[in-house]
């Protein structure tokens, strides 16, 4: 029966990450972490490929929230983010015994500075970033240190589309689910290539995936009856989550 908690996991996370454009890892990697079963490796890999299976489940019921004035920018965004996701990802096996304490405590200081943003974002003037060039970097910054921290884009997605993009709350969430579609493509993609696969049990892979698509139909159908202040609203109450997730797995690991 424990193996079934995966799939509600996985279920929750997707749901949540479908109306906000979060994509759900940023969920599903503290909760694997907290539960002990698998190595950071490994959590990373399961998180990822559910975050994929929802990406693609949730971009095609939501096509029209890309918005076409910033699609384009949007995909150079994405392979720059796509070419920094394997970077991430070889930055995090690198690293060792030590990944799950640095990923918990860099997703708790970015979690609280996408929030303090947030909630101050009126008063910060937006950028509006027209240049190709500067899309791809800004991609493969952010595909960086979404793959290192194995959270396959989450909040830091959506402040980054607000501040340089100066989108609103649903074309932004529209925009960072294509993100992570292609990133979490890459990355996946990436390590089937360099058979750096890390051991799990299979049914596992497949319930999460299964919960990712389930609570991606659900997601996307909440999503099209939310406007941009009931989205934007969502996104403030989510981060005040995950900082107190954060803060459990980092009471649990120094407490080990």
């Amino acid at each position: 029966m424990r193996v079934f908690i995966y799939f509600f996991t996985a279920l929750a996370a997707s749901f949540i990450g479908a109306v906000s454009g979060i994509g759900g890892g940023v969920i599903m990697k503290p909760v694997l972490d907290s539960m002990g079963e698998f190595p950071p490796a490994a959590a990373s890999f399961l998180s990822g490929c559910t975050v994929l299976a929802m990406a693609v489940s949730s971009m095609l019921r939501r096509r029209n929230a890309l918005g076409s004035k910033n699609l384009r920018l949007t995909v150079y965004l994405s392979l720059g983010a796509a070419a920094g996701g394997i970077f991430g990802k070889q930055a995090a096996s690198a690293i060792g015994g030590n990944l799950g304490l640095i990923q918990t405590a860099l997703l708790f200081l970015v979690n609280g500075a996408v929030l303090i943003y947030v909630r101050n974002k009126k008063r910060v003037a937006g950028l509006t970033v027209a240049r190709r060039e500067a899309s791809m970097g800004i991609g493969l910054a952010l595909g960086f240190v979404s793959s290192f921290l194995g959270i396959g884009g989450g909040p830091l997605n959506l402040a980054v589309l607000y501040f340089f993009f100066s989108m609103e709350a649903k074309e932004a969430a529209g925009n960072s689910l294509f993100i992570i579609f292609v990133s979490q493509t890459a990355s996946l993609g990436a390590v089937l290539l360099t058979h750096t696969v890390p051991e799990f049990p299979p049914a596992v892979l497949l319930l999460m995936c299964t919960g990712g698509v389930t609570g991606a139909v659900f997601g996307s159908a909440a999503a099209k009856r939310m406007d941009d202040r009931r989205t934007e609203g969502f996104f403030s109450l989510l981060l005040w989550f995950l900082i107190g997730l954060n803060v459990f797995h980092l009471f649990q690991i120094f407490c080990d």
